[in-house]
């Protein structure tokens, strides 16, 4: 042990009330003595990482919500489109079964009709319009119309004239918008 005297160690032992030892206490060596001034500490530098982390996720996150909300719309739009375009095909096939219908007998009609649709197809929106062209007294064209809530769509049937009855000889779809 060192002499009570040295700054490297100190000890203390006393004797306790009832002439017990106390347990000895020391300070060991260190690296600067007494006299010295202990090395500065820097404090640590807040670089502010995880700030800058935290606000990189929630920018991403933002981002998805963003592009969710706009490919959700998008989907809503595209599904009511097809809705759409569903009810116009019917109302396009119901306005070629009256066309030929009304091309059974010699004679047809000369002037545009609109088409009574069925209550499977009954909308306050939806028309059925068909107007007859006569091309040639063999060669007739009927053009159908079909109108639901803002779209249209047009198809026209191309009907020849043999052994005094018109038939189907070809049907054009025109655009759809």
């Amino acid at each position: 042990m060192t002499p009570p005297d040295s700054p490297f160690s100190i000890q203390h032992s006393a004797l306790s009330i009832h002439d017990k030892p106390l347990p000895t206490f020391s300070i060991q060596h260190s690296a600067f003595s007494i006299h010295e001034k202990p090395p500065r500490r820097r404090p640590p530098q807040k670089r502010g990482f995880a700030m800058l982390l935290a606000l990189a996720m929630l920018g991403l996150v933002a981002m998805l919500l963003i592009f969710l909300a706009h490919y959700f719309a998008w989907e809503l739009k595209r599904t009511r489109s097809t809705t759409a375009d569903a009810q116009l095909n019917q109302l396009l096939l119901a306005g070629a079964q009256d066309a030929l219908s009304k091309s059974k007998s010699t004679n047809l009609p000369k002037a545009p009709w609109t088409l009574a649709l069925p209550t499977s197809l009954s909308d306050p929106h939806a028309t059925v319009t068909l107007t007859p062209t006569l091309d040639s007294p063999d060669n007739a064209t009927i053009t159908i119309d079909a109108h639901y809530n803002t779209q249209q769509a047009s198809q026209s049937l191309h009907l020849q004239k043999s052994n005094n009855a018109w038939r189907l000889t070809s049907a054009t779809l025109a655009g759809a918008d």
